[in-house]
């Protein structure tokens, strides 16, 4: 599914619930403060998720300027940014918090029981401790899950079919991202089909080019990311698994 596409149902479906309580917490003489936590650094980095997540707001019946406002925060992929703008959203006295990632979603978990929190991107929100279960997120975060981690073993057996030759994985690890721990079902696939693996670990954007060239001279053949929706085929051309290994959406 396309993030577009996501992002609305989100609006449609998820949002749902909690705009009620939105609505019923703030009056109908009063203007709902409605906070979203993105991951880039601008709305025009963010434009084509802005809108989709803006319209879906209307179809809700919040419309900025008339009924609704709308306060944006920015963390530019700084971790240490996430935690200050929730904290800031969280003071601002929000009636409803959008996080459309995983690590905003985690520090606002951190920081409030209070505020209703809207998750947008979270592939297993019970691992991630976000909430209880699915059936009962329990809390002040809802949301949709992904279920990446139920995926990963398949696309360990996707990448050997590609690669015939494989032998050996490497499993780009973020530490900082509570979505790592989605691996563990790729390890058990890389057990059974008789792989060998390894853990690489990347501190941010500014290291993933040094880091895949340094596991195309480790000898791996191939590489896996958590919520990589694609993993390369080659070693030989380190340069080109960035762009199409997102590692962080």
């Amino acid at each position: 599914m396309r993030r577009r596409q996501f992002i609305h149902l989100l609006g449609a479906a998820a949002a749902w619930p909690l705009a009620a309580q939105v609505a019923k917490s703030a009056g109908r003489d009063r203007v709902a403060r409605i906070g979203v936590l993105w991951h880039a650094g601008s709305e025009d980095e963010e434009r084509e998720y802005y809108s989709v997540l803006m319209q879906a707001f209307r179809d809700l019946g919040y419309v900025e300027g008339k009924n609704a406002e709308f306060l944006h925060r920015y963390p530019a992929e700084r971790i240490e940014r996430f935690e200050q703008l929730a904290k800031d959203l969280v003071d601002s006295k929000t009636d409803l918090i959008v996080a459309v990632n995983i690590r905003g979603a985690a520090a606002l978990k951190r920081i409030t029981r209070a505020t209703p929190v809207v998750f947008v991107l979270a592939a297993d929100p019970v691992a991630a401790k976000l909430v209880e279960s699915l059936a009962r997120p329990g809390g002040n975060m809802t949301g949709l899950s992904l279920m990446h981690g139920d995926l990963s073993g398949k696309r360990v057996a996707l990448l050997k079919e590609a690669v015939p030759g494989l032998k050996r994985v490497a499993f780009v690890i973020d530490p900082s991202d509570p979505n790592s721990h989605q691996i563990g079902g790729a390890r058990t696939t890389v057990e059974a089909l008789g792989l060998s693996s390894g853990e690489v670990r990347v501190s941010g954007p500014e290291a993933v080019e040094e880091v895949f060239a340094a596991i195309a001279k480790d000898g791996y053949d191939g590489a896996m990311a958590a919520r990589c929706s694609l993993t390369s085929a080659s070693a030989s051309a380190p340069r080109r698994w960035p762009t199409r290994c997102r590692l962080f959406p």
